[in-house]
């Protein structure tokens, strides 16, 4: 310190002021200290340790377990997948009992065929994963592969088309049919109605019409549209509007002019334009899986 403060009124005797000489020295001091922190943090960059390199063993564990996710979900593996199936397999029994009032023949017959639609699930399963290779070259394929068992899974493995579906029906008395019939008629005619009625909220948010006309419309059309005989995905929702303007197209010239009555007159050209739009999309409604009912 006694050093320092010599030093400064050197300077300052023989070049600047007091305050000139201080601010010299106090730059001289913050360098020295601004090199010392720099070759600090060089010291530790130098020692910090690159993070280990991902070779072809670890990256094949890694697509392992993306794999396994994709297949298995939550269940992380082939046992906790089948043991979920049973379980849901399970309560299924017990809401099908209960609703339809099943005997014990019929319950052990659905039982039988659920564990077999369980068995299937898992051979197909089982398939994909054991042609699994973990490198980068087949990881598109197999997730490709993996989607629609993805999808068998989120719509049930137990619905239509299954051995449980086939089995439950085939095993049903005439009067259990009989409501099987009448519940699918109200189910399609609910569908139905839902998607008429969003079809016209769509061609009144374009073209503004009253209640009287919106009412109308919307009971023509429950009338005289039927929808697809297949169950709706989400590629037949997006064309679902188009398909009904297609099936409105196909009607006699006495109903065309009935469905014309309720637009206005300025608003007609444009409708009509869509319908004979809709008329060229046949190819797309059949690629889509949409029966073009006549």
């Amino acid at each position: 310190m006694h050093l320092t403060m010599s030093a400064i009124r050197f300077v300052d005797r023989c070049f600047f002021g007091k305050a000139m000489a201080a601010s010299l020295i106090a730059g001289v001091v913050f360098s020295f200290v601004v090199c010392s922190v720099a070759s600090g943090i060089d010291i530790l960059v130098e020692k910090k340790e690159s993070p280990p390199k991902l070779d072809e063993r670890n990256l094949g564990n890694a697509l392992e377990r993306f794999v396994d996710r994709q297949l298995y979900g939550t269940h992380k593996n082939a046992e906790g997948l089948e043991k979920h199936l049973k379980n849901r397999l399970a309560v299924r029994i017990r809401k099908t009992t209960a609703e339809w009032n099943l005997d014990r023949a019929q319950v052990q017959a659905i039982e039988l065929a659920g564990q077999g639609d369980i068995q299937v699930f898992m051979r197909d399963c089982n398939l994909v994963r054991n042609v699994w290779k973990p490198n980068r070259q087949n990881l598109h394929q197999i997730v490709h592969k993996i989607q629609p068992l993805q999808k068998r899974m989120t719509t049930g493995i137990h619905e239509e088309g299954s051995m449980f579906a086939r089995t439950f029906l085939a095993s049903l008395g005439s009067e259990q049919e009989e409501r099987i019939f009448r519940r699918k008629e109200q189910l399609s005619e609910s569908l139905l109605q839902a998607k008429v009625r969003l079809f016209v909220v769509e061609i009144d948010s374009i073209m503004p019409m009253d209640q009287e006309r919106r009412e109308g419309l919307t009971t023509f059309l429950e009338k005289n549209v039927r929808l697809p005989e297949q169950e709706i995905d989400s590629r037949m929702q997006k064309m679902m509007s188009w398909y009904i303007l297609y099936q409105t197209s196909k009607l006699p010239p006495a109903r065309l002019e009935e469905f014309q009555s309720f637009f206005h007159e300025d608003d007609w050209p444009q409708i009509e334009a869509q319908l004979k739009s809709s008329r060229r999309m046949e190819i797309q409604f059949e690629q889509a899986g949409m029966k073009l009912n006549e």
